[in-house]
Order: structure tokens, then C-alpha cells, then sequence
């Protein structure tokens, strides 16, 4: 039996352009812009399965593969 692979792009972001944007005021500024709250509330939830994605990724770059 032969199994193929099919590679599917990674996205290579993220957060989006305006996530960035809302994050970059709240920071800098100190400035809630739309959709401040719902957005620090995304990151919140999601902020464990944010990390352990990245130290895979991190893990996998140290390899050398």
C-alpha cells in the first residue's frame, strides 16, 4: 500500500495586519482600539497551545534536521 503526502502551505503569520495594529496601540499607547477586548481575549484562551506550537517549531530549527 502506498501512502502519499500531500503538502498544504503553512501559514507564515499569526496574528493578522490588524491584530498587529490593535496589539501595537493597546502597547504603546495604551489605546483600546476595536476589537481590543475580543482579541486579548483569543490570546488568553489560546496563549498554552500558542507556546507549545512554538517550542516545537523551535525544537525541530535546533535539530538541524
Amino acid at each position: 500500500m502506498t501512502v502519499i503526502l500531500q503538502w498544504s502551505a503553512m501559514r507564515e503569520y499569526i496574528l493578522t495586519e490588524r491584530e498587529r495594529q490593535v496589539l501595537k496601540a493597546y502597547l504603546e499607547k495604551d489605546l483600546k482600539l476595536n476589537g481590543f477586548r475580543s482579541l486579548a481575549f483569543c490570546i488568553i484562551k489560546a496563549h498554552k497551545q500558542l507556546k507549545s506550537d512554538f517550542e516545537l517549531i523551535e525544537n525541530l530549527l535546533k535539530k538541524k534536521y
